[in-house]
């Protein structure tokens, strides 16, 4: 049994509610539990707008003490809480920021045969963080309390990168991570390693519900984004 994991906060409404249509428009009989690791940035009104969008989510709040006491009160190391989910067999965790672009029963037949952690490497990185955080798939083996409790007590701020949570999945399963094809989580600064008819799912890694991020990403991409917003 499967199930897939996000994080949102206010700042990521839009975009989530978009990714959400994009699945459902490929993926018509999808019905996967998705968990969505939050606090109170996302508001009541919000989560009823998610929920509407697909019934299937299910809002789960972080402690925000016990990330406080372990110097990771930040959003991005909510996706943690991915490793408590040990009802599943795996679970796969993906960012807010991404649009699914066709069918993704390739992920999961992919995701039915990872045996640790699947990630995918960014070509562009040259230092020593090589697997993006956006997208992760999970083994049962590692779908507990404790690992959740090891990644909090993880502490790699003196070893390079600037990543945090990336850092903390490159150095804690270093050697225990399967690369995963790039069509799965593939970068919008990255298409040019990819057939762009075989991408699952494309990662915005500028936003283009700004305009800052809309100046910076191509206008084929901006269409997929835009499609969902209407």
């Amino acid at each position: 049994m499967i199930a897939f994991s996000t994080v949102c906060s206010s700042g990521y409404v839009d975009f989530f509610s978009n990714f959400l249509k994009s699945i459902l428009k490929h993926n018509p009989e999808f019905s996967y539990d998705f968990y969505v690791f939050c606090d109170g940035r996302l508001e009541p009104d919000e989560r009823t707008k998610l929920k509407s969008i697909y019934s299937g989510l299910i809002f789960k709040d972080v402690d925000n003490l016990l990330y406080e006491q372990h110097y990771k009160c930040s959003l991005k190391f909510y996706s943690f809480e991915s490793f408590t989910l040990s009802d599943y067999d795996k679970v796969i965790y993906v960012d807010c920021d991404f649009i699914c672009m066709q069918s993704i029963d390739e992920l999961i037949e992919t995701a039915n045969g990872v045996e640790d952690i699947g990630m995918v490497i960014e070509r562009r990185r040259g230092d020593c963080l090589p697997f993006n955080g956006g997208l992760i798939i999970i083994d049962k083996k590692y779908l507990n309390e404790g690992t959740r409790f090891e990644l909090l007590n993880s502490d790699y701020n003196t070893l390079h990168g600037h990543l945090q949570d990336q850092k903390t999945y490159n150095y804690f399963f270093k050697d225990k991570i399967r690369p995963l094809h790039i069509k799965f989580n593939t970068l919008i600064s990255e298409v040019d390693f990819v057939k762009r008819d075989e991408i699952v799912l494309l990662h915005y890694i500028f936003k283009p519900n700004t305009e800052a991020g809309r100046s910076r990403t191509a206008d084929w991409q901006l269409e997929a984004y835009d499609e969902y917003s209407k």
